[in-house]
């Protein structure tokens, strides 16, 4: 968080105030600021200063440390406000692939514990002692299909929106959704037809 003081000559400076307040404050040209990692502290006139730029680094500095599923909606936000309309819908990519749509949308911990899982499944397949591990895993690994469905869009953007536009960001999860709903389709009509192929043997 960066600690900007107002500097009033023959006063003490006032502060200190984040880059946010100072960009609330709309200060007049020429009123003068420092920060102290900013222009080696030395008082700069408010125009010379990118406070835009600053105040973005502190909602990302906040965004880092908050959890998904408290994300303030000030921190979806681009500079404009705007927020794409896909927040908080279903996310079928995330669902069916979460492993490969995490890497595709900078989200890496699905793909971990999908690795971690599978060597525990293999690990645990065969032991006996161990079979409500081994079903365990599966739970597990459904649960966290459900968490990225349901918060998916949200993370995603999270993740990506320093660097695509809105459009971008909804054409690319339309992407996902599509072969998401594709690949569930195509193994329903799979079951359905060994379904019948043994039912009608």
């Amino acid at each position: 968080m960066y600690k900007f003081y107002i500097f009033n000559e023959g006063n003490p400076p006032s502060g200190p105030y984040s880059a946010t307040e100072i960009k609330e404050m709309e200060l007049e040209k020429g009123t003068l600021v420092f920060e102290l990692t900013i222009n080696d502290g030395e008082p700069t006139p408010i125009e010379e200063i990118d406070i835009e730029y600053f105040s973005r680094e502190e909602l990302d500095e906040q965004d880092i440390y908050t959890a998904p599923d408290n994300i303030n909606e000030q921190l979806l936000q681009q500079p404009n406000g705007e927020i794409p309309s896909i927040i908080g819908k279903w996310n079928w990519g995330a669902f069916v692939f979460p492993a490969l749509w995490g890497l595709a949308n900078g989200i890496y911990w699905p793909a971990i514990i999908s690795a971690i899982a599978s060597i525990a499944e293999r690990l645990t397949r065969s032991n006996e002692n161990l079979v409500i591990v081994h079903y365990s895993i599966f739970a597990i690994l459904l649960i966290i299909r459900i968490i990225l469905g349901v918060n998916g869009n949200k993370m995603a953007w999270k993740s990506e929106r320093k660097h695509l536009s809105i459009e971008k960001f909804e054409r690319e999860q339309k992407f996902w959704k599509i072969i998401g709903l594709a690949s569930l389709a195509t193994i329903a009509i799979v079951a359905l037809g060994l379904w019948i192929y043994h039912t009608t043997k």
